[in-house]
């Protein structure tokens, strides 16, 4: 399988809207995405803390060790007051790990609790690159690992995208959702498409663009908006 150098590092986007969580909340949510994550695929199942030397983050906990440990991690990334440092009271928490692989790095940030009109709250898996992980890839291991962040986090939408094919979204507020390889819509119904292909899903409908990752193109994807915007099935998080 090869793909275009140009799209850079693939990623997994995953939004919802307002929602006030606990640090213990978002912890739970956390450990048993990064559980589901790594009975995906290896290279997903085990996450450092990151840190100024390789050395350093490797001898960080792992993020699925202890609850507690994890639920202090949520603590100590709350989004703070500029005056006084305290933590805003809708302003959520911001973590992330990395996978400690230098041949095949991943990722993981989750931006959650965050009640505000203007803001969303997200999680992101930054993949590894194709070449040095295609089993990833694959598409019942790609449904694995999407599926392990939706059910885990109560999602709007999720994508499996690249930056430039979220650059070629409308620039238009409120935000439509980006169309990527894979994209999750919550509370959408499947039906035919004249490009791509829907299949039903845990509360909603998982899009395919491509059959293939490698097969992606941006026409493609604008014809599968095309179609989704026609059906009525794109709705932005933030409204």
């Amino acid at each position: 399988m090869t793909v275009d150098q140009s799209l850079g590092r693939p990623y997994i986007g995953a939004y919802w809207g307002q929602r006030r969580e606990s640090a213990w909340a978002g912890a739970e949510r956390l450990l048993r995405c990064v559980t589901l994550l790594g009975e995906a695929h290896s290279l997903l199942g085990s996450w450092f803390r990151g840190g100024s030397t390789r050395d350093a983050a490797w001898a960080g906990p792992l993020a699925g060790d202890d609850l507690e440990a994890v639920t202090q991690r949520f603590e100590r990334g709350a989004l703070r007051r500029d005056d006084n440092g305290e933590p805003m009271p809708y302003g959520g928490f911001v973590v992330g790990w990395w996978n400690g692989e230098a041949a095949a790095p991943a990722g993981l940030r989750a931006s959650a609790g965050i009640e505000s009109e203007f803001q969303v709250n997200s999680v992101v898996l930054e993949l590894p690159p194709l070449e040095n992980a295609e089993h990833i890839y694959q598409p019942e291991a790609a449904v694995q690992i999407l599926t392990a962040i939706q059910s885990s986090w109560e999602l709007e939408w999720a994508t499996w995208v690249t930056h430039p094919w979220r650059d070629a979204r409308p620039l238009s507020r409120p935000w439509p959702p980006s169309m990527g390889w894979l994209t999750y819509l919550n509370g959408v119904q499947p039906h035919a498409l004249d490009a791509g292909h829907m299949e039903g899903v845990a509360d909603g409908a998982l899009v395919w663009a491509a059959d293939a990752f490698s097969r992606v193109t941006v026409d493609g994807l604008l014809a599968v908006r095309a179609g989704l915007e026609r059906a009525g099935d794109l709705r932005p998080v933030l409204r």
